[in-house]
């Protein structure tokens, strides 16, 4: 069946026939130095890699260009302490001007020069010694790393306490937001999407939370003092269990997000879930309109290049597909019985053993855990998770990345045959490029293009 008489294809019709989406965009920025900002309008190119797996924070880099006089006497000078705030304006798709009562989007961040030769040291011309010559004489293209304000003290605070009568969800909502007096409570307040767009906070100002796998209430969770805040969420799966398919937790645009990494069947539990339709290349490439939202739910069309890995079968022949290990709570009180002066000890009641699927040729290998011994069955269980996932890679063309959200459960449609089918999974990574549609001395709007990766069931 070709893809236009699927019925997916109601949806693409319905993308291409709408009026235009908000995937025009114009970026620029103000840099502040030394107390005095200063306003760049020529962007060339902002990159962000959202890497939702091994990361908890934006990679971003931008290029912009800069007259050469001030940045030489006014920002290099002043390059270990600058703030830089981020505009992203929506403009029209043919007149290219800025839409009436339409707020940009606002993020503020620590900038951090690439670049850091000095110019007056290297050149010594009266053109780099003087500002108004440098500037009437040639601007200069530098690359700027930009971190998120709101990661703030973050990455360098520590975290310690013994949280009586808690649940690992609870400290989790509290403390990943810096309040550690009401752990044990799980008191979060909900954060409203003005807040996030009008930016300038420079502090985790809302908690996202899939509610964990583990819901038992512990006497005393104790973490030692040693543990850094942005590790918490690893502590607290490796020693008491937060999900069954392993802990994801990413910083974006001031929220938090606490997700199961690999739990591929979210998608119908969800309200804000990603739907993908894939596109032969030679079908709608370039298109403006490529996506459209609706009931919280995104469809996009990929219409670039379709990459899939499988290591699952590599994985469960190396590693297993299933797993066993006695259970700690049993070994003192309950691991045997005595009676008439003999002691018996059943396997069943001590021991814990599972596969993740049945293998089609029988051949299941299941291992011991490294572990032997252990009452946390959620990280145990994670491990058969990462092996059962392949990945996908997508192009989406003239996307939006404030759509997508770490751990986005997603679900991809593909043809087998004549047979529409789909795989359901999350989203683990985002690869985001804009670049300005035209050169010239001002930008009037850029073009961002999508790489992202799917972690899948397997296309079986």
């Amino acid at each position: 069946m070709e893809i236009s008489q699927s019925n997916i294809y109601e949806e693409i019709l319905e993308i291409a026939n709408s009026g235009n989406p908000p995937v025009h965009f114009r970026y620029y920025m103000d840099l502040l130095a030394n107390g005095k900002l200063h306003r760049i309008d020529i962007v060339l190119s902002l990159e962000r890699i959202r890497d939702y797996e091994n990361n908890y924070c934006d990679e971003t880099l931008i290029e912009v260009e800069i007259a050469m006089g001030t940045f030489i006497h006014e920002i290099y000078p002043y390059r270990n302490h600058l703030l830089a705030t981020l505009y992203r304006e929506r403009v029209g798709s043919l007149d290219r001007e800025s839409i009436e009562g339409v707020r940009p989007d606002i993020q503020q961040f620590q900038a951090v020069l690439v670049e850091t030769d000095s110019l007056m040291l290297t050149d010594g011309s009266l053109v780099t010694s003087n500002k108004e010559q440098g500037d009437k004489a040639a601007t200069l293209k530098r690359t700027f790393q930009l971190i998120d304000k709101s990661l703030g003290d973050l990455r360098m605070a520590s975290v310690t306490g013994i949280y009586r009568d808690a649940r690992v969800g609870d400290i989790l909502k509290t403390v990943m937001k810096g309040d550690v007096q009401n752990a044990a409570s799980g008191v979060s307040t909900p954060v409203s999407s003005d807040r996030v767009n009008e930016g300038g906070f420079t502090t985790v100002i809302g908690i996202d939370m899939v509610s964990p796998n583990n819901t038992r209430q512990y006497h005393a969770i104790i973490v030692p003092p040693h543990i850094k805040l942005l590790d918490l969420p690893l502590y607290l799966q490796e020693e008491y269990g937060v999900y069954s398919s392993g802990v994801g937790y990413y910083l974006q645009r001031g929220i938090m997000y606490i997700y199961p990494l690999c739990d591929l069947l979210r998608f119908t539990s969800t309200t804000r879930g990603l739907r993908i339709a894939n596109l032969p290349p030679t079908r709608m490439a370039g298109a403006d309109k490529t996506f459209k939202v609706k009931d919280k739910q995104v469809f996009v069309m990929a219409t670039g290049e379709v990459v899939q890995g499988d290591p699952t079968d590599f994985n469960q022949l190396n590693l297993g597909n299933g797993i066993r290990y006695l259970q700690a709570d049993k070994i003192i009180d309950r691991f045997s019985t005595t009676s008439k002066n003999r002691t018996n000890v059943y396997r069943s009641n001590n021991l814990v053993e599972y596969i993740s699927h049945q293998r089609p040729d029988g051949r299941n290998n299941i291992v011991y855990s490294p572990r032997q011994i252990t009452i946390n069955h959620q990280r145990e269980s994670s491990a058969l998770a990462t092996r059962l996932a392949s990945t996908i890679d997508i192009v989406w063309e003239n996307s939006d990345p404030t759509l997508i959200y770490p751990g986005m459960p997603v679900r991809f449609y593909y043809h087998r045959g004549e047979i529409l089918e789909w795989l359901e999974g999350v989203v683990i990574k985002a690869h985001h490029y804009s670049s300005a549609s035209t050169p010239g001395l001002v930008n009037d709007k850029h073009i961002t293009r999508s790489t992202l990766t799917l972690l899948v069931n397997r296309d079986t």
